[in-house]
């Protein structure tokens, strides 16, 4: 039977009576075994193609035949599945992360190591197809005045990319550069992406082009090619290297998002076993004149109820979604596994104005929060790849939900370098939950 999905943007087909199921137009596989909460019901993969032909001219041959020299294995694995978000009866987007990258290095140390310089982030169209991902179109993301903007970092204090692990010196640094990691559609069609960098979020046209980026106080990027407002609490800054805005979750009617980081900030090392992380709440009912209206503190799993060998530190979110009013799907990574999480915040207190949110005090594993009058919030597994054999992948950093008891999950593939040792493609599992998704109207 084929059941056609309700034409939405996000969530907006949630209603209160969730136990209505709008199913997505592929093969269906049958109920989950007695017992499970969950059961693999296809499996689409991007066919080989490209990186040249990603609306970048560019990345002609000879930059990709010269990236090769640098350090890429493969020139025709895209990665589109850093975020995801539905946009319609098997239609969805994607975006890249910065481009690719991985690690190597000389005498004098490793390099973060960026092959691929001329690479632009883009957004990414596509429908999902007879086990395929078929690409409808690439959207680069450019500067005000058009120019596609680069994966590079902004200023001094960043990560700094290396073309090959031999380079004697960095990559230039560029303040228009992003790296992006999630993405979500407002309801006039325009992106809301997050990204690692500053950590900041990021308002862009149906065409690419940047509207609006905002970034923590002392993030001002004044030589961007776009307009920047400085608006988020300073705190986020002081992200740990590479681990920012990894998620991104907006209401169903399109007026709350929530950016929450990918781990637990400060690079000392008694944070390490830290697993506080950080979220701030944005009124974006006018996306372009965004404002703060609210910051949390969210607690990851622990790392030992899983392996007495896992590290807090290996620990991290990578995508979420508002499910409810005050309640966010959330997917949580770790080395082998990738956990759902139900957390509500409804109990969780709203930390903007408390006199320790300026610093990391709250990330430090020996501070009482409870003394401090500070309640996290929490999340509840409801779903683990453990339980799904058919999800290959642990490197899962794109969530979508498309009606009360399916979801969809893609991967960041690395562009086959740096964590994919094995030319694993860009790809989206479509998984059935065993029991509804808590649900109702957003924030």
């Amino acid at each position: 039977m084929r059941v056609k999905t309700h034409e939405c943007r996000g969530l907006r087909w949630l209603t209160p009576v969730l136990s209505v199921c709008c199913a997505l137009s592929v093969c269906r596989a049958g109920p989950a075994e007695k017992g499970a909460r969950a059961t693999l019901v296809e499996t689409f993969t991007l066919p080989r193609l490209s990186l040249s032909r990603f609306g970048n001219p560019e990345c002609t041959e000879a930059s990709l035949a010269r990236a090769v020299t640098h350090g890429l294995k493969f020139t025709d694995l895209p990665s589109i599945g850093s975020g995801l978000a539905r946009t319609g009866e098997n239609e969805f987007v994607g975006i890249t992360d910065r481009g690719p990258n991985g690690t190597g290095g000389d005498d004098d140390g490793v390099h973060r190591t960026f092959p691929l310089p001329e690479f632009c982030p883009t957004i990414v169209r596509f429908k999902l197809l007879g086990g395929k991902i078929r690409i409808t179109e690439f959207i680069p993301i450019r500067d005000a005045q058009g120019r596609r903007i680069s994966g590079l970092s902004n200023v001094e204090g960043e990560e700094r990319l290396y073309e090959s692990p031999g380079a004697a010196a960095p990559l230039a640094l560029d303040e228009n550069g992003i790296d992006p990691e999630a993405i979500r559609v407002l309801p006039d069609g325009k992106f809301l992406v997050s990204e690692e960098y500053s950590p900041s979020v990021l308002v862009i046209a149906t065409n690419g082009q940047v509207l609006v980026r905002y970034t923590p106080a002392s993030k001002r990027l004044s030589h961007a090619a776009y307009p920047v407002r400085p608006i988020l609490p300073d705190v986020f800054a002081r992200r740990r290297a590479n681990k920012g805005f990894e998620n991104l979750a907006l209401s169903p009617d399109g007026r709350t998002a929530f950016a929450l980081l990918q781990s637990p900030m400060g690079e000392d090392p008694r944070l390490g076993s830290s697993r506080i992380i950080r979220g701030v709440k944005l009124d974006v009912s006018n996306p372009l004149a965004a404002r703060v209206a609210g910051e949390y503190l969210f607690e990851e799993s622990d790392a030992r109820d899983d392996s007495a060998k896992e590290r807090q530190s290996r620990v991290s979110w990578s995508d979420a979604e508002c499910i409810a009013p005050g309640r966010l799907l959330v997917l949580e990574r770790a080395k082998g596994q990738v956990k759902l999480l139900d957390v509500n915040l409804s109990g969780a207190t709203d930390i903007l104005n408390h006199p320790d949110e300026p610093g990391l005090k709250l990330e430090d594993p020996s501070t009482d929060l409870a003394a401090l009058k500070i309640a996290p919030a929490r999340g509840r597994a409801i779903f683990s790849t453990r339980e799904v054999p058919g999800i290959t992948s642990d490197k899962l950093e794109g969530l979508a939900v498309l009606n009360p008891t399916e979801i969809a999950l893609s991967n960041d593939n690395d562009f086959g370098i740096g964590e994919n040792e094995t030319g694993e493609p860009s790809m989206v599992w479509i998984v059935r939950l065993s029991e509804p998704l808590p649900g109702g109207h957003g924030d």
